[in-house]
Formats: structure tokens, sequence, C-alpha cells
């Protein structure tokens, strides 16, 4: 008999491991699909270390971790001309932002916490609106629709709050740059529902007391400790009229699951030969990303790490038409070396940017560096196939019919930030939201 699990996910970022592992805090059993050095680099894909984030931790039952030093900002946004440093609390920010911008600094200032305020009242929102129908009803729309109070909710553009701030310009393409990295399809005349909830995300890092012992316990630990972890890839994928049955490994190992998050290109390959030819899998096999987001990592010595430089930084390039927005994120290895993680999204069918490109890149920011960096890893690979429309909310539906059969969580993330993806998962475990 197959061993049985609430749901079975394929994680591709860490929005979906984020999913999984709250459904396993909620009491679900689930079952994770990857390799555990993988899943464990997905944090690296993030402006804000999610370990520092209330929204996360709070959620998971996890202990903050520590800042590292006051001084040093959660995270910063580079220009050629600007190196702004973004901290959890106003104090520091204010102080920061307008020891770069002047009287422009404050009124960023005051923008970014109205921002953070709408994000919290939405969220609050989130939880009192019937947002996803009842689940066992018959069509994908009733089960996870999205209802139309919502968007009535707060219906103003990006561009017309900022235009009421009277923020520059300037300031405009650094809010958007924020927003780009949950997807590259953001631009001013968007909604500013989506753009609240993921800056209220980017600023809800805060304090932690500093502990000489490690305590903090990993997503992956709360998921083995309620579900498993299959670093093994699986063989097949059964399909039983128009449900998918189970998963079969070598040695006739089977898991099966009332749901199924992956990927559409993932699910067609793991369908047999059989099952590939119906109409419902030639509509997986048709499904492809509208957007790509890579991650490069590289072993970069300490001593060229700038000395005010975040670990978490976002570069822009204003000049580059396709590629603006670059995330370097670096990690300490030994006390001379350093990875760094350079991450970008492309939109459309792409193939990632090759050593030399990057290399470029990183000179613009680092222009001393006279040879390229030695590289880590391979590339890392996370899709996206909803197309950001803020103004034509929909959910993770791979529109077959097959029953249980969706699209991997993260797909929410642009549109309904974390919050739609803890209420997907309190919805579908059966649980109110709290």
């Amino acid at each position: 008999m197959p061993e049985k699990f609430f749901a079975i996910i394929f994680p591709e970022n860490f929005y979906d491991l984020l999913f999984a592992g709250y459904l396993a805090f909620k009491g679900k059993r689930v079952a994770v699909i990857g390799n555990k050095a993988l899943l464990n680099s997905f944090a690296k894909f993030l402006l804000l270390n999610p370990y520092r984030s209330l929204l996360v931790c709070d959620h998971l039952g996890l202990s903050l971790k520590p800042e590292k030093n006051f001084y040093l900002p959660d995270f910063q946004i580079i220009t050629s001309q600007q190196r702004l440093d973004f901290f959890y609390d106003r104090l520091r920010r204010d102080f920061a932002l307008e020891r770069e911008l002047g009287e422009e600094g404050k009124n960023f200032s005051g923008f970014l916490d109205k921002l953070v305020e709408l994000g919290r009242q939405i969220e609050e929102k989130l939880k009192t609106e019937d947002l996803f129908r009842k689940i066992f009803r018959s069509s994908w729309w009733e089960k996870f629709g999205f209802g139309s109070k919502v968007l009535s909710f707060y219906q103003s553009s990006l561009s017309n709050l900022v235009q009421n701030s009277g923020l520059k310009k300037e300031l405009m393409e650094l809010v958007l740059s924020g927003l780009r990295i949950f997807s590259p399809y953001f631009k001013e005349s968007d909604s500013a529902f989506s753009s609240a909830l993921l800056f209220r995300f980017l600023l809800s890092a805060s304090q932690a007391e500093a502990s000489t012992e490690d305590s903090e316990l990993s997503i992956l630990e709360i998921i083995s400790a309620n579900g498993r972890l299959i670093e093994e890839e699986p063989e097949a994928m059964m399909v039983d009229g128009k449900r998918i049955a189970s998963l079969s490994f070598s040695l006739k190992k089977e898991i099966s699951a009332e749901w199924f998050f992956i990927s559409p290109r993932k699910s067609f390959e793991l369908l047999i030969e059989k099952d590939k030819e119906t109409r419902r899998a030639k509509e997986l096999a048709g499904r492809f990303p509208r957007a790509s987001l890579y991650l490069h990592s590289y072993f970069f010595k300490a001593s060229s790490w700038p000395e005010p430089m975040a670990e978490r930084a976002l570069w822009i390039e204003p000049k580059r038409k396709e590629i603006k927005e670059w995330l370097l994120v670096s990690s300490p290895l030994s006390e001379n070396l350093k990875e760094l993680s350079v991450s970008y999204f492309r939109r459309g069918e792409s193939k990632p940017l090759e050593d030399e490109e990057i290399f470029q890149v990183l000179k613009g920011l680092f222009p001393w560096l006279n040879q390229r960096l030695e590289r880590k890893a391979e590339p890392v690979i996370s899709h996206q196939y909803l197309k950001f429309a803020p103004s034509q909310l929909t959910h993770p539906e791979l529109k077959t019919s097959f029953l249980n059969l969706l699209l991997l969580p993260s797909e929410l993330a642009p549109f309904f930030g974390l919050s739609g993806i803890f209420k997907l998962a309190e919805v579908l475990a059966g649980e109110p939201s709290s």
C-alpha cells in the first residue's frame, strides 16, 4: 500500500517550502520532494532574511534570528548614485534615509510607513473575508476564488499612492525594484493592494535577543517532524480517472496524497506514456513559464566585500533593458571566504546568463574586480506560470480537469504575499484564520 500524506509538494522556491512547513505546523502530514542542500538555498532568493521576519517566524513558531550588528541594515537598495539602508525599526530607517536623501528621505520613510500600515490592514481583511470559497464545492473558482470585495477594498494604483505622497519619480523606481524581486511584471499603474502586502513582509524584520546557543528550528525540521523530506526523484505519476493517485519510486515504493502541488512541466514529465496522450496531459505540456528566477553562487574573498554593504542588497542597473534588479546575498563560509549569491528575473522562455555576463554586472558594483569569480554550483532556476496582473486576481490553478493537481503555492506570492500562502494552507487544512 502507498504511504499516505495530506499533500505532496515539489517546492521551487522559499514560498513553497514555507507553505509546506505551515501545513506541517498545522498538523497535516506533508511530503516534500527535493534535495536538502537545494531547499536550504531558497532563502538566498529573498531580499529579507526570512528568519528575521516576524511574519514567517510567528506563523511557524520559530525563534527570530538575532541581529548580527546594530548598525548593519536588514537589506540595502543600491544604485550608481545611492546606497539606501533599510532597518527593521523606524528610527534607524528614518535616520539612514534622511542621511542619504535629506528632506526627501523623510517623505520616503513616511510613505513606507503608510504602505506597511496599509499592508497590515489588508492582511487583517484577508483573515476575515471569505476569499477562498468552501474547498469542497464543484469548480476551482468556487474552491479557491477571490471575492470582488477584496478588489474594492483598495483600488488605488501604486503610482497614485506615490504621487499623493509627493515623492520624486526616482523613488518610485526604488519602490518598484523591491517589488520586482517578487515578479518582473510589476509596474507603477498596478494596484497598491499587492505592493502593500509585499512591503509589509520586506519591513517585517524585528529584534531578537542574542543567544549563545543556536536553538533555531528550520522549516525542514518542522516538515520532517510531521511528514517526510524525500530526496529521491520519483519515477512516475499514477493517474486514477481525473485525479492524480500516487507517485512511484524505485524499489516499488509509492506515496499518495489528497493534494499534489507541482509545476506543469514536472507533472507532465512524471506521467506514464499512456497518460501523456490524454487531453488533460497535453494541457499540462502546453503551460510554459511566464518568468524565471535564476540564482548563481560564487566564492568571494571576504576582504573584497565593502564594509558598509549589508549581507543582502538589491543592486539596480537602470541602463540595462531587460534585467535591472540584481539581488546579492553574501554568506560567510570561513574567516576569509564568502559565498556570493546573485539572482535575477527574466521574462518568458529564457536561459541563465553566462558567468562572464554576471561578472560584467558585478563590476558595476565592485569596479576593482579583475577576474571572474569561481563558481560554487550550477545555477538554480525557479519558474512562475501566472503573469502578475493584480486587476485580474486568480488562484494557482492548472486549468486541467485533474481535480487534485495545483500549481505551486508560490504563485500566490506576487498577488497576496505571505498572507495568501498562509491563508491557502489554513483553508486547505480546514483551519479557521486566527
